[in-house]
């Protein structure tokens, strides 16, 4: 090459070398990367761009992606420079109407459940999303979506129907729980489910628990469900070993009782233990018995008490109380098998221990004593009665009330007699109709009866064929006692008795216990006969139930030793 040639080239390269250098160019990089690169509104390239040449001057640079919001920027572009941009995007935000077929559908954007139903409208950050729908009986449905910055998305799902039925589980006891295993559903009665088999589990403490899977068909679907008690040993030791132990406790919503024997097993739960004998201070015990069972010692201790011996509690406000009578305790045979089905069958009764029970009617005097102290309102006609009469217009509720009275004043339960300890008192050992004997004209003796004297003045009335000379009682005492010391028993008014209604003799238990028939009472017991009865309406074993107060109606109390 001949050094003309020479020259020529290097000056070129001079020349193109100090153009290269001095030509201003332009990096962009972005996070994420793939940004639409774009130049006083041209277009140039993706990030990450390398080495871009730019003219000098003022430019406008925008970097931007579908789903993040824009970047701009303004550019003074000199000769020689060389610009770098490192650039991390926003999320950008999009409105997403969502729709579905039914309407009212919930919805949850990846996974999260949105408050309202459709249709709605939510704003959202840009980027992708798993939308899912449902409602009650239709098949949820999901889609996966991409929101744009600054676009307006509608997303439409149709909702098919699921096949769905009832379930209902008619379950024995009430108060039991109810599980849908695994499914996370809670249980409702009557609930509706898809159609498919779903795992159960009933259980309730001190039952034995039922796991079954059952199958949810169209329609309505029912299945009884009955637990079983769940039982366990009882071990009781008692003194003296003639003691009685009666195990108590409810099942299916009926009480039961049961004579305690060594092998016994009761129901796991609430049980009642009640231990008497002879002559010995009867005692009660309640207790949850649980799956391992329960062992449990008794010891009687002897009651001392003189039958036949009298006395008055003192009360906290002054005076005394009723006069009191001690009864002994013992055996005597309750109901007559000869007489009307409501007195049958007749059995034997064991009252085990003594008690106290007033020697006379509750009086007039003292009701309204208990009045005073209490604010009662009591009856217009029971108020007129002569102080020393034998209350009468006086309900079961308020007899209740004034027992409570005494035992808050003296410190001593007082309570009505249940219809056993009545017609233990009213027999006094004897087996006769009447505590003297079968003689109905003797009635006058012992009580004021519908006898002679009435019938002067209710002609129409059939009466006794004896006569007293009284028509209605005005004292107390005013006839013979019975051989335990106590009066007006026959006659003068009929006694309230502890009894709801009058529960069967079948029923009932041997230790003088009320019968328990349930909770809800709408008539109450009484016993004697009064002023208006007839001869049979006043025998140790008639009996006769009443929802309300009357004016043939008072009071007998029971102190317990």
């Amino acid at each position: 090459m001949n050094k003309r040639l020479l020259v020529i080239v290097g000056v070129a390269s001079l020349l193109f070398g100090g153009w290269y250098l001095a030509t201003p160019r332009l990096d962009v990089t972005s996070e994420p990367a793939g940004a639409d690169v774009v130049l006083n509104g041209r277009w140039v390239g993706r990030t990450p761009l390398q080495g871009h040449i730019l003219e000098s001057g003022r430019l406008g640079l925008q970097v931007g992606h579908a789903q993040f919001a824009p970047y701009q920027e303004t550019l003074d572009v000199e000769l020689g420079a060389r610009i770098q941009r490192k650039i991390k995007l926003e999320p950008g935000v999009g409105q997403v109407r969502l729709l579905s077929n039914p309407r009212e559908a919930w919805v949850e954007i990846d996974g999260e459940r949105q408050s309202g139903l459709t249709p709605m409208t939510l704003e959202l950050a840009s980027g992708q999303y798993q939308v899912t729908m449902g409602r009650d009986e239709r098949r949820a449905q999901r889609k996966t979506v991409l929101v744009k910055d600054g676009a307006d998305l509608t997303v439409n799902l149709e909702l098919p129907l699921e096949p769905y039925g009832s379930l209902r589980l008619d379950i024995k006891p009430a108060g039991t729980r109810v599980e849908l295993v695994g499914t996370g559903l809670d249980y409702r009665r009557g609930m509706r489910l898809p159609i498919g088999e779903y795992p159960i589990r009933v259980s309730k403490a001190g039952y034995q628990s039922q796991s079954f899977r059952f199958r949810v068909r169209y329609g309505e679907n029912i299945r009884p469900v009955t637990l079983l008690r769940d039982y366990a040993p009882l071990r009781v030791r008692a003194e003296p070993d003639s003691a009685l132990v009666d195990v108590v406790y409810s099942e299916q919503g009926s009480t039961h009782v049961k004579r305690y024997t060594p092998n016994i097993k009761v129901p796991v739960g609430a049980v009642e233990l009640r231990v008497r004998a002879m002559g010995r201070r009867s005692e009660v015990r309640r207790l949850n018995v649980g799956s391992a069972g329960a062992s449990l010692n008794f010891r009687l201790e002897p009651l001392l008490a003189t039958a036949g011996s009298e006395f008055a509690d003192a009360l906290a406000r002054g005076g005394n109380g009723p006069r009191m009578v001690v009864i002994p305790a013992g055996s005597f045979t309750m109901g007559d098998d000869a007489g009307p089905i409501s007195e049958r069958p007749a059995r034997t009764v064991l009252l085990s221990q003594p008690f106290a029970v007033s020697k006379y009617e509750i009086s007039v005097q003292q009701i309204r004593d208990y009045a005073q102290a209490t604010g009662v309102q009591l009856n217009e006609q029971l108020a007129a009665l002569a102080p020393q009469a034998p209350a009468s217009n006086i309900s079961y509720e308020q007899a209740q009330d004034y027992a409570r009275w005494l035992e808050e004043q003296t410190g001593r339960r007082y309570r009505l007699l249940t219809e056993s300890e009545w017609e233990y008192v009213a027999r006094a050992g004897s087996t006769t109709a009447y505590a003297y004997g079968n003689d109905p004209n003797k009635l006058c003796e012992y009580g004021n009866i519908g006898d002679l004297t009435a019938k002067r003045a209710y002609r129409t009335w059939d009466v006794t064929p004896c006569d007293d000379g009284r028509l209605r009682p005005d004292g107390r005492g005013q006839y013979r006692p019975n051989a335990l010391g106590v009066y007006d028993l026959y006659g003068n008014v009929a006694e309230w008795v502890a009894e709801c209604g009058m529960p069967s003799y079948a029923e009932a238990g041997d230790d003088g216990s009320v019968v328990m028939t349930g909770t809800e009472c709408s008539s109450h017991g009484y016993r004697g006969g009064s002023w208006d009865s007839l001869a049979m309406e006043a025998s140790s074993t008639y009996r006769n139930v009443s929802a309300r107060a009357s004016d043939d109606r008072g009071i007998r109390l029971l102190g317990e030793l």
